[in-house]
């Protein structure tokens, strides 16, 4: 594939302002009101990370069982070019390790916690790739809205998502987000 293969994807301004009608007071009522609204998406950030830790499968489906049919996430890249879930650059905020994603192999990935740092009840969770996040929106009808972080995206990263995303005939269901529109 080539970059030139998905030309057609159309971009979405996702800063389009909004005009909201009288606010209920408080935050439940304000996210129901907000969810049946057809033309407002509301987008669970990182999975339920109120309850479960940060862009892990536990987050994703508190998600879905809260309600969200859309949710964003973050994409990296390890050394061995697998594409996983994590926002930051390092995985010491999230693990019990320490390093550079990209410095990691996909196996020496699997090996760390993911979960422990959160809550104990969720020690030995391990961090997802892109592939099994998109198979779980798939199978549960979510949107996934997908950040590409840092500088480090290449094109060859792009194409890669783009054709796991075509694999599992997502092309017109999924969101790329990305504040560094370089690659």
């Amino acid at each position: 594939s080539s970059i030139t293969d998905y030309a057609s994807i159309t971009l979405h301004n996702i800063y389009e302002p909004l005009v909201l009608p009288t606010i209920p007071d408080t935050s439940t009522q304000m996210f129901n009101h907000l969810a049946l609204n057809e033309n407002i998406k509301v987008i669970n950030h990182r999975g339920f990370n109120f309850e479960a830790p940060e862009n892990t499968m536990p987050a994703f489906k508190l998600s879905v069982e809260k309600g969200y049919r859309y949710i964003e996430t973050d994409v990296q890249f390890t050394k061995d070019n697998i594409p996983v879930l994590i926002h930051d650059e390092t995985v010491d905020r999230t693990s019990n390790g320490t390093g550079n994603v990209n410095d990691f192999t996909y196996s020496q990935l699997q090996a760390l916690d993911f979960g422990e740092w959160f809550n104990s009840k969720f020690k030995n969770t391990r961090i997802p790739t892109f592939t099994e996040f998109l198979k779980f929106c798939k199978y549960t009808g979510v949107h996934p809205y997908i950040e590409l972080k840092y500088g480090g995206m290449t094109e060859d990263n792009i194409i890669k998502l783009l054709d796991i995303i075509k694999r599992y005939g997502m092309l017109k269901n999924v969101t790329i987000v990305s504040s560094e529109i370089t690659f």
